[in-house]
């Protein structure tokens, strides 16, 4: 069974996302962990509460997602656990994928702002950072079912057989087609790639060649051309100085797209 990690933070974004997720669990009989992080505000964090009520804080917000969690859980027929920790983003999600098993993380992705943009959020952060899948999902869109796949890749870097085996497994969930695009300067012939072949000959897939001088939005043009309802990418790991001028094609993608994105990091 697929275990499927979903946060939730309880705004109009992340409340999509979520839905989004128990209904492609549904289709796919997969578990969705409920995962909530609990942050005390600032003002509370410098004020001389005690504790306790810090305690009591948790509990409550414990008792809520445990019980949005057994009510998603009877809407939807899926399996559902909840969990609420403290702490850092990053480190809690990992963990619960380690303990879990688990293959993706579902994140909502709010509008396009000048501010993260430049800045980022914890979506974008997640796509930076994480070494699993994340799935980002716009704040307006929901699921309809996942019939085309749009998978852009980099022929000229190569692809990474665990990335092919991820994009495998998800058109074989859902049952849907993939086309493999390619962007670059230049048109280059990816029909004769071995390893592309040798991973996907028992899945539907297309290829095509594109090129144009802006990848992200010849990928954006692609995927609402063939009405795609799930992009996949691999961003690229830059360092801390050449990541300033190289700002992650993944990441631009998501920020601004229309449609949700599975980033798979190796």
């Amino acid at each position: 069974m697929q275990s499927i990690i979903v946060a939730v933070s309880f705004s109009p974004v992340s409340d999509n996302a979520m839905r989004y997720a128990f209904e492609a669990a549904r289709v796919i009989k997969g578990k969705i962990i409920l995962f909530h992080l609990f942050k005390v505000s600032s003002h509370v964090a410098h004020s001389l509460v005690g504790t306790t009520i810090i305690d009591d804080m948790l509990e409550n917000r414990r008792k809520k997602v445990m019980e949005l969690a057994a009510a998603l859980g009877e809407e939807y027929g899926v399996e559902v656990e909840p969990v609420v920790t403290m702490g850092d983003f990053n480190e809690e999600v990992a963990a619960i994928a380690a303990r879990s098993a688990s293959t993706l993380l579902v994140l909502g992705m709010p509008k396009k702002t000048f501010e993260q943009d430049l800045l980022g959020n914890t979506t974008t952060s997640a796509i930076d950072n994480f070494a699993f899948p994340v799935l980002s999902i716009p704040e307006t869109v929901t699921f309809k079912g996942v019939k085309k796949i749009l998978f852009a890749c980099d022929m000229v870097r190569g692809i990474h057989a665990t990335v092919l085996d991820r994009v495998k497994q998800y058109a074989q969930l859902f049952n849907a087609q993939v086309e493999v695009l390619y962007v670059g300067d230049t048109i280059k012939s990816i029909e004769k790639n071995a390893e592309l072949k040798d991973s996907f000959n028992d899945i539907d897939y297309v290829y095509k060649n594109v090129q144009a001088s802006s990848v992200v939005k010849a990928i954006q043009q692609e995927a609402e051309d063939i009405n795609a309802d799930l992009l996949i990418m691999t961003p690229h790991k830059y360092g801390f100085w050449s990541s300033i001028l190289h700002r992650s094609k993944t990441r631009a993608v998501a920020s601004n797209g229309k449609i949700p994105l599975i980033s798979i990091s190796y």
